[in-house]
């Protein structure tokens, strides 16, 4: 799930606001706030007003930012992962009995598997190899640059690849047929 401009890594920040036209009201939320986020050792300075118009205006989305980088390059992400999960019917069979999982809690990485698709993860903070179950025809990574190996792909930290047995002749093609709709 994405939201408020997660899909192109908004800058602004989402912050709760509210316009209560009761002031008791508005105050006992802004004074709800504070005591929350007080229990998690903020500083009751730091923590937005709901009430206050500012808060609003700061998590307005600058949707100036889906033509600027790093942010252009997160919106075509989501949108060719939401392309292959359109075209690949392994990434909507809710089945779990057609999942198989490979882990290791120690180095940080897991695999998921289900049909003619793989899901790579290296959640560690360095640059890893991370065993897969075939030479994939098409590789889709969220980063530039991975290194397949017989056996593994090695994935750079915080990086996901999702991999195909079967070979998508052109990725771009594929992905505007089945990215609208």
């Amino acid at each position: 799930m994405l939201f408020q401009g997660e899909e192109f890594g908004a800058s602004s920040p989402f912050q709760y606001f509210s316009q209560h036209e009761d002031p008791e009201l508005g105050e006992k939320v802004s004074q709800g706030r504070k005591t929350e986020f007080e229990a998690f050792g903020w500083q009751p300075d730091d923590i937005p007003d709901p009430q206050n118009p500012a808060t609003f205006q700061t998590s307005k989305l600058k949707w100036n930012e889906i033509h600027e980088e790093p942010h252009a390059g997160v919106l075509e992400w989501y949108k060719n992962l939401i392309a292959l999960r359109r075209s690949h019917s392994a990434l909507t069979d809710g089945r779990l009995d057609r999942v198989q999982v490979k882990f290791d809690e120690r180095a940080k990485w897991f695999v998921v598997r289900r049909g003619d698709i793989e899901v790579a993860c290296n959640l560690a903070p360095d640059r890893q190899a991370v065993p897969i179950s075939w030479k994939p025809a098409t590789i889709v990574c969220s980063e530039a640059y991975s290194l397949v190996r017989p056996g593994t792909i090695e994935l750079s930290a915080d990086c996901v690849a999702i991999l195909s047995r079967e070979a998508i002749t052109s990725v771009q093609k594929h992905f505007s047929q089945h990215a609208s709709g």
